[in-house]
């Protein structure tokens, strides 16, 4: 018998359909999917890629003129035009396809980052703050992910913290009671927390934001000698 436990988030639910014809066993009832990628050290972006489906395209409004959602939204040109979008934030390990990226009514921002703790998504806050705010001033803004749970969710609720100067939790729980699959993994919830630490934009000379680059280094040199 093979089962599979999920973390209640699309990304797993998606993902277990996948699996159960090749995976035999279970997962940790307590994280499901989620923690033994973890472990693993499993590259989320590369099985959602691997003749997938993006499902329903998924879309939430989280301010005035501010969006948050998955993929399947961003390359919609219908989704776009329906909630006007002029701007768009992806974080994903793959640009846009070039049919949305040549629209010239949208503005696009790239920020190429996988879903895993040990990324370093901290240090492009500011910049999608900025991006977000002159996006605002000009339309209406969609930032995306994959599925928009964890890095989208990111920057955004960074963007709402820095805006109202207010801690994480109480910025997520803003995000969250309008998406309610919101769910930034656990090393970037210690970059939020950092944010913050730190006055709300990336300083440089921070001590803890030395050392948390510096740990990001390390991570990078380890896993190319491992590779290597």
């Amino acid at each position: 018998m093979v089962t599979i436990y999920t973390y209640k988030i699309v990304a797993d639910e998606l993902l277990a359909g996948f699996l159960l014809g090749t995976l035999i066993g279970g997962f940790p009832s307590d994280g499901g999917f989620t923690l033994w990628s973890m472990g693993l050290n499993i590259d989320m972006d590369i099985l959602h890629r691997i003749d997938f489906t993006l499902g329903p395209i998924s879309i939430d409004q989280i301010e005035d003129n501010l969006y948050l959602g998955g993929l399947a939204a961003a390359k919609d040109i219908s989704t776009l035009s329906k909630y006007k979008i002029t701007h768009i934030v992806t974080i994903d390990t793959c640009p846009l396809p070039r049919n949305i990226l040549q629209l010239k009514h949208i503005t696009t921002k790239y920020i190429q980052l996988s879903d895993l703790p040990k990324e370093d998504l901290l240090t492009h806050f500011d910049d999608a703050e900025t991006f977000i705010k002159e996006g605002l001033s000009k339309g209406a803004v969609l930032v995306h992910c994959y599925f928009g749970v964890s890095r989208s969710a990111t920057i955004v609720i960074a963007y709402i913290m820095k805006k109202y100067q207010i801690p994480y939790q109480e910025a997520f729980e803003r995000v969250k009671a309008k998406r309610s699959i919101v769910f930034p993994n656990q090393g970037f919830v210690s970059q939020l927390k950092l944010y913050r630490e730190m006055g709300y934009t990336v300083d440089p000379k921070n001590m803890h934001f030395k050392a948390f680059r510096l740990n990001v280094a390390a991570d990078r040199h380890k896993a190319h000698f491992v590779k290597a």
